[in-house]
C-alpha cells in the first residue's frame, strides 16, 4: 500500500479527456487518508502521481463543487479507510445517481452486503 503510483493518459479517449472535478476530489480524499503527496491533481490533467504515506483514521470530507458522483469518491476512499484499522467517517457532497458511475443503490444493495459477508 505504500508504493508510489503514476497514471498517464487519464481518460484520454473521452469526449472531455483528463480529470474532472469529481476525480480531483476523489484523489484528494485518498491523499488525505494516506497522508500522501499528490501531483497533477487539477481539472484537465492527463497525468497524476500519488505517493502514499502511512494511512491514518479520521474524519474526512470531499466536495467536487458539482453534482459529481459521491459513489466515485466512496469507491476511491473505501479500501484505504478500511486499512487504517480504526473508525473513519467521511462527509461527501455531490450526486447519488450520475451517468457513467455506479448508482447509490448499487453501493447500498450490492457492495455493502457483499462487504458485510466478508467480515
Amino acid at each position: 500500500l505504500h508504493q508510489p503510483v503514476r497514471v498517464t493518459n487519464v481518460r484520454a479517449t473521452r469526449g472531455k479527456p483528463g480529470l474532472a472535478m469529481q476525480h480531483v476530489a476523489a484523489l484528494r480524499l485518498v491523499r488525505d487518508v494516506a497522508r500522501g503527496k499528490l501531483s497533477g491533481n487539477s481539472v484537465g490533467s492527463h497525468e497524476v502521481t500519488f505517493r502514499p504515506c502511512k494511512l491514518a483514521a479520521g474524519t474526512f470530507s470531499a466536495d467536487p463543487g458539482t453534482a459529481g458522483p459521491i459513489t466515485l469518491m466512496m469507491q476511491a476512499a473505501l479500501m484505504p479507510m478500511l486499512f487504517t484499522g480504526e473508525a473513519c467517517s467521511c462527509s461527501l457532497r455531490g450526486g447519488t445517481d450520475v451517468a457513467e458511475s455506479p448508482p447509490l443503490d448499487f453501493m447500498t444493495r450490492v457492495l455493502r452486503p457483499t462487504l458485510q459477508l466478508m467480515g
